[in-house]
Order: C-alpha cells, then sequence, then structure tokens
C-alpha cells in the first residue's frame, strides 16, 4: 500500500510565542520535512492560552492526551498493520474475530475506505 498521509514521527509543537509577539498555536508536525499534520487550536486560543494559561492550560489540559493520540497515529496503523498481517488462524475465538474486525475497520478507515 502506498502511504498517502504525511509519514511518520509524527511530534507536538507546544504554543510558540514569536518575535512579534503574536502566539503560533499548538500543532502537530511530521515527515521529514516537518510538515503540518495538523492545528490543535485556534490563533486564539492560543494567544489566551499565553496570557491566561490557568483557562487554557494547552498541553497540560485536554490538549496533552488528544496531540499524543493524533501524533501516534502513525505508529498505531502500523502496528495494526502488521497484526493483521501475521498469521492468528490457529487463535479463532470470539475474542480474536473482534478484534481482528476491529483493526480492519480502524485500518480502512485509517486509509480512507470507510
Amino acid at each position: 500500500m502506498t502511504t498517502k498521509h504525511t509519514p511518520g514521527p509524527w511530534r507536538i509543537v507546544d504554543r510558540e510565542v514569536m518575535e512579534d509577539g503574536s502566539v503560533y498555536p499548538c500543532h502537530i508536525l511530521g515527515g521529514t520535512a516537518d510538515y503540518q499534520v495538523c492545528a490543535l487550536e485556534s490563533p486564539d486560543i492560543a494567544k489566551r492560552g499565553v496570557e491566561q494559561p490557568h483557562l487554557f492550560p494547552g498541553l497540560n489540559g485536554v490538549l496533552g492526551p488528544n496531540a499524543r493520540l493524533i501524533a501516534a497515529a502513525p505508529d498505531l496503523l502500523q502496528a495494526l498493520e502488521a497484526l493483521l498481517d501475521m498469521d492468528i488462524s490457529y487463535q479463532r475465538g470470539p475474542k480474536v474475530q473482534e478484534a481482528e474486525s476491529a483493526a480492519r475497520l480502524a485500518v480502512a478507515k485509517a486509509r480512507g475506505a470507510q
């Protein structure tokens, strides 16, 4: 399969205050060229987070768990694909079948088939 998403690893970059005082939002970069994969907050929220960190805690709040999950996406996809390539036919109980079905659905969703 050809990878159409930005290849991993992906990394989290916290809010950055620029030289002109503007604030760049928390975001995720990926690939060798550091492509921006996604922004995790709006510029307005990022600015408020710098001004009032107790109200907009950034990576110490809900952004952190969300950012870690998103940043792990290429690794999770690769791990699921590796598991699905394994011969697990000797273990065909209902739990294995359920897990395999969930893995196939997740991979299909990541690949755009769902």
